[in-house]
């Protein structure tokens, strides 16, 4: 039977998500999943409240995020220049562990602080990863390809560079969004993991936990894409089916794709961190010269003053040092 739900993403999806964390987990586990993989899209800010959640439904957590690829034309091989028109691959992570986690918290940090938003885009848009970047990622991640609405020509390079980049374990995702297009869309995505001989998985497009969140979802895309409800257009999804859904309703859509629904098992199974093992941890401390943290925060203390003063430091200041140390 279905065992895990992945992919799906919260309101810490910045406009993206209609959901708070704790919902998400709740219902999945009242409909029966035995284990859910939350993956927002450059943030893990909602694991915490997830991870509450899912202690106390009893259903297992998988750590994650999601991250959408940026490059440019000197990242790409050939037609550059028609690739970067078409939509790229988004990426995927769960943490297998604790140096897992470490590992997508230190690679977040990093884009984070490398990153450089078009001044239009503002806090709108999640933070973006290069293809080059998924280099960082140590076996104790799962990465999972999400593909585009709409695989495309150029969809098979982006999967090959991916592919040739990445040291973790690496899955071909697939989704559906009952919106007439399933079928060629699934045999779309099954052949870009055939062709690329990685293991094709069952991921859930769910930006809300119940349909009735579909119009708070419309007015957070509007907002994102600067436009409103009447001019979104082809921006607003046709139905309300980017909602999480049973594991009877999963089956019974990946009716030909049985093995992806059970790939989801196979990576909880890998999956073995939980927020449960992470605890406050003082830093080791930076010492020279064998002298105690004290006497070194005294005598580096003293050496900034005299840099600080070079003409002698003023008593009144030393006054105040010698009160804080």
């Amino acid at each position: 039977m279905a065992h895990t739900v992945l992919g799906a993403v919260s309101n810490f999806s910045f406009l993206r998500g209609a959901s708070h964390p704790h919902d998400m987990v709740t219902t999945a586990a009242e409909m029966g999943w035995q284990a859910i993989g939350i993956a927002d899209y450059g943030t893990m800010a909602g694991m915490v409240r997830a991870h509450i959640a899912a202690k106390q439904a009893g259903i297992k957590l998988l750590v994650g995020v999601c991250l959408e690829i940026v490059t440019d034309s000197v990242a790409l091989n050939d037609n550059a220049d028609a690739q970067q028109d078409m939509p790229l691959p988004e990426i995927i992570l769960y943490a297998r562990n604790r140096a897992g986690y470490g590992v997508i918290c230190q690679l977040l940090s990093q884009l984070n602080m490398s990153y450089e938003r078009p001044k239009d885009e503002g806090a709108s848009q999640a933070v973006k990863v290069r293809f080059g970047d998924l280099a960082r990622l140590t076996p104790d991640v799962i990465l999972i390809i999400r593909p585009p609405d709409m695989p495309h020509q150029h969809s098979l390079a982006h999967y090959q560079k991916i592919a040739a980049i990445v040291n973790a374990p690496l899955y071909a995702g697939g989704y559906v969004l009952r919106d007439g297009c399933d079928e060629e869309r699934l045999v779309k995505m099954a052949q870009l993991a055939e062709q690329t001989n990685l293991p094709f998985v069952a991921l859930s497009p769910a930006l809300y936990h119940q349909s009735s969140q579909r119009p708070l979802a419309d007015v957070l895309c509007c907002i994102r894409h600067k436009t409103t409800l009447q001019d979104a257009g082809h921006l607003l999804v046709r139905n309300a089916e980017q909602v999480l859904r049973t594991p009877q309703e999963t089956r019974r859509l990946w009716h030909s794709y049985d093995d992806a629904v059970e790939r989801g098992a196979q990576i909880s199974a890998q999956c073995d961190f939980s927020l449960q093992e992470l605890s406050y941890e003082y830093p080791e401390e930076i010492l020279s010269h064998k002298r105690s943290a004290i006497d070194e925060l005294d005598y580096q203390t003293w050496q900034g003053a005299d840099e600080r003063y070079p003409d002698g430091v003023p008593e009144i200041v030393q006054g105040y040092l010698r009160k804080e140390l």
